[in-house]
Parts: structure tokens; C-alpha cells; sequence
């Protein structure tokens, strides 16, 4: 039992939560009886109360003495830090921060949108702890219904999720396109008295553009008013009054505010004299609201926009929020310090300690509070916590800024001398303090005037601990997941690999050493070969956490065998329980001197063609081997065969031969009736990726380098040698993906690097149509894929119908960015439930409805850097990879996959990619993030990694209606 006390035990202070953890072997049985007071008596040894006595609690201050055991990760007050591997870019998202956060006092819980990792995380306030996470791809504004019966979440592409906050579960997905009765991009969504929600729209090319419109809706009658910007250019923030019957919001770019009554239909406008917008507060009563801008502050009758009075803060281009009860504004300053105000008389009457992190958003993005005086919001890689009820008088605190530990690990029985180095203001000298490693407290801490020693307390847990600093002022920092007792292991990235063994794996955490024989690391009891040590891994700066990694060499298995991986070094031991899967070893099939593209397999055939320098290769998976290849008369020296298609009814193939600008087509089972097109229409018109109908119209995508835009998108009428070219589809290059639906109806393309486009056409009238929604939302990715049965199209990274409305996006946590290297090739499985992205060496296996990174699966082949890496076998469910020498046969029947509805949220994706080097294209690693039309999905919440180089540190935001 855990209860929890507050502003009890200090005199002339307010505590932070106490925690009472009764250490007796029985403790009494306590009878509650609803609508009684049950007073208990307790004899309470205090510790740990932020600001409360002197210095050296418990003998962590200066001058030494003996320390306490933790027995917590965390420190012993309410303010706190919990990572969620949300990356979040206040370079964007701080001109007007969405509406990221909610609180839900019927289940006293916390809702935090976690969009680049497709999900929304549910805190348990009271206890400051994780309890769930729901499944939405790219979650962005969401609010909670004040009786907590409904929370609604818009997302960076549009559609809307109806979510039930007790059960933790999805209840409805709102397409975008069917928002009202022409279809809406709604990025945020809030909750108005009468049921109606308030739509923020969708953003401009730059988060800062604001929105072009915002909308109220009423999702029974499905009847929609959208209000435009008009005059404002563009609205940035926006809010509801506080009793809900009222919209707020801000201009983007213009000092004004709009009020709107969705009763009346009616809208008031006033200026705002403070400079731009990026907060607008309302008070619980619903008769005022408090805006911030980049100069001053304002607050205005919420009924007549009527001023009512000004303040100046420091709090431009942050965060603020509201007590419970109204009596207090709380704002955030540009170095992190909250500061609390009477939200009746404008004077500030403190601050708050709270603590910075080494990442983006360094502090809290102050947003919800609950009825304890709880502040909850996104800060980097996590969510943090603040205790509003620590207010400490002035004007702020020490802005102290503590390093990593050094050494950062040691064993559970503590002792261990460690050291942190400090920064504080020129002209502070700290002398003294307290020091936390977890919430034990460590013996012989010593203050110099850069670094704090002392001996690492003992712990009663194995794994991380935060490690943190407060002085005898309040004033506090924090390295969260600073200090390992004991290794401890945060993520086995590569969680499968084939049965053979030999592949490399990699594992992430803390503590693990700092070169190979450090430590020790074994699957299922069989040790495992270390080869390499990387004690901090992490490639983008700033990065909050001291993660390592250890890459090793994967021992033989047994296919179907799940294991447990364990980690040891001389401080302990630890162990991910049955987080490993063998897959069937790889069949390899060699066929020398081959230089093969692109494969794709014929059903009624029961084989696989290849593209090869100058032939068609055939291979079969029945048989295990090649058969005889299929010679193609016209080609010669010059020819480079690239793409290959076949039609629905299989009897039509069709080649695309760069070389020489041709198109070839014939019938797979008179391969002598071959045609050739010659399809140079420029200087150096090439073709590459195509789809060929069941009437021998050939899509296919050009290239020609010496034009400016190179692409080119057209189709061949092989019947009369026509060509006929789709103009606006002009951006690509010789590695965009044509594909062509089973029911041979639909044509789509995915226009090149950048936000070129996403199109499609109808085959029966070749009328192109681009895809706005997914061509705004999408990253720019050129590689694409299809379902086998044709409804789920993946492209520029994202999940579509085939009617190209978007549900979902492929994500990353970004360390599993940071050391494979992606190829061309992704596929999509025959029912759209599983992504398969080919990496170097291995294969990340994408859940189709989370868009979350299932199984890493490793294997000791390197695959070939080509055009498309991978050619499924539907029918067979059997994966083949290209190879420099060959193909490999890949079985991933054995790994365990649970199935998501698509309803339930499909969903943030990144990789370095590696690109072919075949077409006299650049053999550079191409940094997605940067290609192309500026695009908020990688400015909003950006990080530096490079899109295909398996890295997306990039939370979004949205674009286009």
C-alpha cells in the first residue's frame, strides 16, 4: 500500500508528494466505508521534501556523511521524469504548442500524444506511472471530455479517433474525407459543451503558417461549419473557453484574436498588443482567458473580448497552463524555469523547481494539471512532471545544468565513486546540496565549484536510476536514466534471426561496458561473440540518456525457438525474457555472374522472374533452383534490365531496359513473341519501375538526367506503339515505383524524392488523380509497395486504402535508426497486415496496423544494393532477397505476430537508405528529411538523422486539406 501526503510535514512549506512504503513483515488491514472519514495515524520518517530544511538530507549534502538505499528509479518528490521516446522540436512546435496533453479527473489519468510513435501513453496521476498506451497513428491535438466518457484525437494527416479514456480503447476512426459532406483535415480536436468538437485544420508548408481554417463539427449529424482564416492569414493557436461553449484562437502571423459563439455562428475580433501568439489560457469559469505573445501578456473577457488587464512575463514562445480551481497561472521562461502567477491580480507569487534535460525540448511543455497541483506535458524523448504546489518565492531559481555520471554504472550493493560536472551562472558558487540516485540519497557527497562526488547509494532493484541534484534553495536538475546497477538492457534491437546463426545483433541500454570484454551476452543459454562496444551510441546531439550498445554475433538456434537474452558484466546481470525468435535458416540459391534488379512472382507459373543484365532468370521455388532464362532477342552490350511486371492474367510480361530506352513485352510462355518499344521521347529518356494491364498497356516511369524536372510518367500502347505521358508526374527519378492493382483497375505512381506526389490513375480512361492527402503527409520516401490483394497501398512511408486515403505510417524509435542501413524493395504481405523493409543485412518486420517495428531479423548475407531487394511469394508466404551472387529464400513463418484492426489505428517511420548505384545515380546515403518542399512532418518535431538512413527522429505535423 502506497499513500500518498502532502503540505503536511515542513513547517511554512509545501511538500511534494511523500510516499509512505511500509517496510513491516504485517502491516494492519484497512476497512474503507464509502461516505465515512477513516482518520489513520502514522509515525512517518520524512526524507526527501523538495526545499524543505537545509542542506545535506539524510548526509547527501556537502561535507560527506552516510547516504541512504534507493529503492525507487525516480527521486523522492513528485517532479519527475518518465521516458516515452516521444521526440518533440520546439524549433517548431513552440510558436503555438498543439494541444499535446490532457487530464481526465473521472479516472485521474493523463493522456500524452506520442506521435512519432504512433500511440497515445496513459499516465495514472496519483502514482506517476505508465498504465497503457492506445494505438492512433500520428496523434496530435486530443482533449478529454470533462466527465471522461469520450477523448477525441486528430492526427498529422487528418482523420479523427473517438476514443473511450477508461477502457483505454479506440471506439471509432473518422476518416478525413468523411468530416462533414465534403471531408475536413483535422489536426486537433476539442470537446464543446453541446458534443460538437472544435477541428484545428490542417497546417501550412511550416507549422508557424497556422492553419487556413478551423471547423466545428458534430460527429452524430456529421454537419460541419468551417470558419476561414480570411484576414488572419492563417490561425496558429487555439482553445475553447473554459465552460466549452466558446472557440479561441489566435493568429499565426497577426497580433489578433477571433472569439467564436458555434450558437450563434457569430465571431468577435480583437488585436492583441503583445506581439504573436502562442498560448491562449482560459480560466475554468468561462469568463476570462489569458494570452501570451512574444512581447506581453493580456487577458480578455471571454465574452466580449473586452481587455481586462496586462502583464509581462518571460514566457515567450513556451508553454503555460491553469490550476484546477483557476487561482493560478503557471508559465515556462526560455531556460525552463515555471513560474507561478495569481491569475486575479497578474503578480507572480514565485516559482516552481523543475529540471532541464540534454535534448530539444530541454523542459516541460507545460499543459494539463490535475486537482493535487500536478503539471504533466511532453519534454524530450518523455513526459515530465512537475509539483505546482512547490512554489518557492522570487523570481527563479539557480539555473544549475548537471552532465552525464561518471563512471554511469555499478553494482546493486552501491559504493561505487561517481562524479557529475556542473554548470551554474558566472558569479554562483555551489557549496552544497542534495543528491539523489534514484531516491536513495549517496555518502560523502562533496560540492567543488564545477563537479558533486560522492559513493553511489545501494539499491534495492537492479537496472536505471535518475540522477539528480537539488540545492538548499529548491533549485534541482535531473539526468534521467543516468545511473545502471547493473547492466540494463532497454531494447534487444535485433530481436530474430535465422537459424544458421552468425548474423550480428545489437542490444541497447545502460551499463554495459566500454569495450568487448567488458561483457558477456548469450541467447538461450549459448554465449554469443562480442565484437563491438559502443558506450555511447547515440549519433545525434543533444540526447538525454548515456545509451550504449553492444553488437555481437548471433549463435545457431532452433527455428521457432523463442529466448531469452542476458547480458552480464562485472556489476550484474540482466536478462530480456523471451525476446528473441529463430527463424528457418536461408536457403541460397547462387547463380554466378548474375547482376540481378528486381524480381516478381508469376502464380500460375509458380516461378520467380528476374531482371537480369540482359536476360529474364527464372527461378523455382518448388524445384529449389534456376531454370533455363529467357532470352530477349533485342538487347545487347548496352542493356541494363531493370523493372519487370506482369499482368493480372499473367500472361503478359514486361521488361524495362535502361540501356538501350526500351520496353519489352511478351508472353511468358512463348517468350520468342517478344516486342520491343523504343521509348526515348527526350535526349536520354529511360525506363525503370512499370506495370503492364491484361491489354499490354505498359505504365512505366522514365528518367532522362539531362532535363530538369528528370521524370517522366507515361504509358505505352503496345497494340499501336503509342505513348501517351502523364505531365504533372515529372519529379522522379529511376527509382520510383509503379503498381498495378489484381483487378488491373488502378495505376498508381509515387512520384520521386521529396512531396513530389503520390498519383493514380484509371485505367479505363487514364484520368490521373493525385492523392493530396498522402502526398502532404507522406516523407518523401520514392520506394512503394502493395498489398496482394490490392487494398493496402504503402508509399512516401505511409498506409493507404486504394483510394489513397491515408490510416497509417511506418515508425521508428530512433535508436533502431541508428545503425542499419535500409534498401529499395519494401512489400507489403498479401493481406496488408505485415511491412517488410529489406535493411543490408536483415529485414524489420512493421506490424501494417500499429506501423510499429515488429521483429529486426537478422541474417549472415549481405543483400544487394539494387533496385528492389525483395520479391514475395504469396503463395508460398516465402520472401526472396537479391544478392550479389543470387537469391536467398527467407521463411518468416515461425515469428509470432497479434493482429490489429485497422481501425484501431494504423500508423511514424525513418531509415538511412543506401541507393543502388546501377543507373549512374548518386551513391550517397539520401537524407529524406531534406528533400523536397518544405514539410512540417520532419520540421515539427525534427532531429537530425537522415530519413533512410534508418533514422527518423522527426515528429510531425500536418499538411493540407
Amino acid at each position: 500500500m502506497k499513500i500518498f501526503l502532502c503540505g503536511t510535514f515542513c513547517p511554512n512549506r509545501r511538500c511534494s508528494g511523500i510516499v509512505w512504503e511500509p517496510m513491516l513483515s504485517h502491516m494492519p488491514d484497512f476497512t474503507f466505508t464509502a461516505r465515512k472519514v477513516l482518520y489513520v495515524a502514522l509515525l512517518i520518517s520524512v526524507s526527501g521534501c523538495l526545499g524543505c530544511g537545509s542542506s545535506g538530507n539524510s548526509g547527501g549534502g556537502g561535507g560527506g556523511g552516510g547516504g541512504t538505499t534507493a529503492t525507487s528509479a525516480h527521486p523522492p518528490f513528485r517532479t519527475r521524469y518518465l521516458r516515452t521516446d516521444l521526440q518533440y522540436n520546439p524549433n517548431e512546435l513552440q510558436f503555438f504548442p498543439p494541444h499535446f496533453t490532457a487530464y481526465d479527473g473521472t479516472h485521474k489519468r493523463f493522456f500524452v500524444s506520442n506521435t512519432t510513435q504512433n500511440r497515445i501513453d496513459v499516465f495514472d496521476g496519483p502514482s506517476e506511472s505508465p498504465i497503457g498506451s492506445i494505438v492512433v497513428p500520428l496523434p496530435f491535438g486530443l482533449d478529454v471530455a470533462p466527465d471522461g466518457s469520450k477523448l477525441y484525437v486528430g492526427t498529422t494527416f487528418g482523420d479523427v479517433y473517438l476514443i473511450d479514456p477508461g477502457a483505454m480503447q479506440v471506439v471509432q476512426r473518422f476518416p478525413s474525407a468523411t468530416l462533414g459532406p465534403q471531408g475536413y483535415t483535422a489536426t486537433q480536436a476539442l470537446i464543446l459543451a453541446d458534443g460538437q468538437l472544435a477541428l484545428m485544420g490542417a497546417l501550412g508548408g511550416l507549422y508557424f503558417d497556422g492553419s487556413p481554417n478551423f471547423a466545428v463539427w458534430d460527429p452524430t449529424a456529421n454537419t460541419l461549419q468551417v470558419i476561414p482564416a480570411g484576414e488572419f492569414l492563417g490561425f496558429g493557436q487555439i482553445a475553447l473557453s473554459g465552460d466549452r461553449t466558446k472557440v479561441l484562437v489566435g493568429g499565426a502571423n497577426i497580433q489578433e484574436l477571433l472569439l467564436y459563439d458555434p450558437t450563434t455562428n457569430s465571431s468577435i475580433v480583437s488585436s492583441f498588443i503583445g506581439g504573436y501568439i502562442s498560448n491562449i489560457i482560459p480560466t475554468p469559469d468561462g469568463k476570462r482567458f489569458f494570452v501570451f505573445g512574444s512581447v506581453a501578456d493580456e487577458v480578455f473577457d471571454a465574452n466580449t473580448m473586452a481587455e481586462l488587464g496586462s502583464f509581462q512575463s518571460p514566457c515567450s514562445y513556451t508553454s503555460a497552463a491553469i490550476s484546477l480551481d483557476g487561482s493560478t497561472l503557471f508559465c515556462s521562461d526560455q531556460v525552463g524555469n515555471v513560474l507561478a502567477y495569481d491569475s486575479n491580480t497578474l503578480a507572480p507569487t514565485g516559482w516552481i523547481p523543475n529540471f532541464n534535460v540534454l535534448d530539444l525540448q530541454s523542459h516541460i511543455v507545460l499543459s494539463a494539471v490535475d486537482e493535487t497541483g500536478l503539471i504533466a506535458g511532453p519534454i524530450g524523448h518523455g513526459v515530465a512532471f512537475v509539483d505546482s504546489q512547490q512554489v518557492k518565492s522570487g523570481s527563479g531559481g539557480t539555473d544549475i545544468s548537471i552532465s552525464f555520471l561518471t563512471p554511469s554504472t555499478g553494482p546493486p550493493n552501491g559504493g561505487t565513486a561517481i562524479q557529475a560536472n556542473y554548470d551554474v551562472p558566472v558569479g554562483v558558487t555551489v557549496t552544497q546540496g542534495t543528491v539523489y540516485v534514484g531516491n536513495g540519497v549517496p555518502s560523502d557527497v562533496t560540492f567543488s565549484p564545477v563537479s558533486v562526488t560522492g559513493d553511489a547509494p545501494p539499491a534495492s532493484f537492479s537496472g536505471v536510476a535518475d540522477f539528480t541534484v537539488v540545492l538548499p534553495n529548491g533549485s534541482m536538475d535531473m539526468m534521467p536514466e543516468d545511473f545502471s546497477y547493473g547492466p540494463t538492457i532497454v531494447e534487444v534491437s535485433t530481436n530474430a534471426a535465422s537459424a544458421g546463426g552468425g548474423a550480428q545483433g545489437a542490444i541497447f541500454g545502460y551499463g554495459l561496458g566500454q569495450q568487448p570484454s567488458d561483457v558477456q551476452v548469450s541467447i538461450g543459454g549459448q554465449p554469443c561473440t562480442v565484437v563491438q562496444v559502443i558506450p555511447s551510441v547515440s549519433p545525434t546531439f543533444p540526447y538525454p540518456f548515456p545509451m550504449g550498445a553492444v553488437i555481437f554475433t548471433i549463435p545457431q538456434g532452433t527455428a521457432g525457438a523463442t529466448s531469452t537474452v542476458t547480458v552480464t558484466t562485472a556489476n550484474g546481470t540482466a536478462s530480456a525474457s523471451n525476446s528473441f525468435q529463430y527463424v528457418p535458416a536461408l536457403q541460397s540459391y547462387a547463380l554466378p555472374g548474375s547482376s540481378l534488379m528486381q524480381g516478381v512472382y508469376d502464380a500460375t507459373r509458380g516461378v520467380l522472374y528476374f531482371t537480369d543484365q540482359a536476360q529474364i532468370d527464372v527461378f523455382s521455388p518448388a524445384t529449389h533452383n534456376w531454370l533455363a532464362p529467357i532470352p530477349i532477342s533485342f538487347t545487347n552490350s548496352k542493356s541494363r534490365l531493370v523493372g519487370v511486371a506482369l499482368s493480372p492474367d499473367g500472361n503478359t510480361l514486361a521488361v524495362s531496359d535502361a540501356g538501350n530506352n526500351n520496353i519489352y513485352v511478351l508472353n511468358p510462355s512463348s517468350p520468342s513473341s517478344a516486342k520491343a518499344f523504343f521509348v526515348n521521347t527526350g535526349v536520354d529518356v529511360q525506363p525503370y519501375g512499370l506495370a503492364v494491364t491484361n491489354s499490354g498497356a505498359v505504365y512505366y516511369a522514365t528518367q532522362d538526367q539531362n532535363v530538369d524536372p528528370p521524370g517522366g510518367f507515361n504509358k505505352l500502347n503496345t497494340n499501336t506503339g503509342v505513348i501517351t505521358n502523364f505531365e504533372p508526374v515529372k519529379y522522379g527519378d529511376a527509382f520510383v515505383r509503379v503498381l498495378l492493382t489484381p483487378d488491373g483497375n488502378w495505376v498508381f505512381v509515387n512520384d520521386g524524392p521529396g512531396d513530389a506526389g503520390v498519383w493514380v490513375v484509371d485505367t479505363s480512361n487514364d484520368s490521373l488523380t493525385e492523392g493530396i492527402q498522402a502526398t502532404l503527409a507522406g516523407d518523401g520516401n520514392e520506394d512503394a509497395a502493395l498489398s496482394g490483394d490490392g487494398t493496402v497501398l504503402l508509399a512516401s512511408d505511409l498506409l493507404t486504402d486504394d483510394s489513397l486515403n491515408v490510416f497509417g505510417d511506418i515508425t521508428y524509435v530512433d535508436r533502431d535508426t541508428w545503425l542499419p542501413v535500409a534498401l529499395y524493395g519494401q512489400k507489403v504481405s498479401s493481406d496488408g497486415s505485415l511491412i517488410f523493409q529489406p535493411l543490408t543485412d536483415g529485414i524489420d518486420v512493421h506490424d501494417g496496423a500499429s506501423g510499429l517495428l515488429l521483429y529486426r531479423v537478422q541474417f549472415p548475407v549481405q543483400f544487394a544494393n539494387v533496385y528492389d531487394a525483395l520479391a514475395l511469394d504469396n503463395t508460398d508466404n516465402l520472401i526472396f532477397a537479391i544478392t550479389s551472387s543470387g537469391i536467398v529464400q527467407i521463411d518468416l513463418h515461425s515469428l509470432p505476430v497479434a493482429a490489429l484492426s485497422r481501425n484501431e489505428g494504423r500508423a511514424v517511420g525513418g531509415l538511412k537508405h543506401a541507393r543502388p548505384i546501377a543507373f549512374q545515380a548518386p551513391t550517397k546515403l539520401r537524407n529524406w528529411n531534406a528533400i523536397g518542399r518544405p514539410h512540417l512532418r520532419h520540421l515539427a518535431l525534427s532531429f537530425s538523422n537522415s530519413r533512410r538512413a534508418i533514422s527518423r527522429h522527426v515528429l510531425h505535423g500536418p499538411k493540407g486539406n
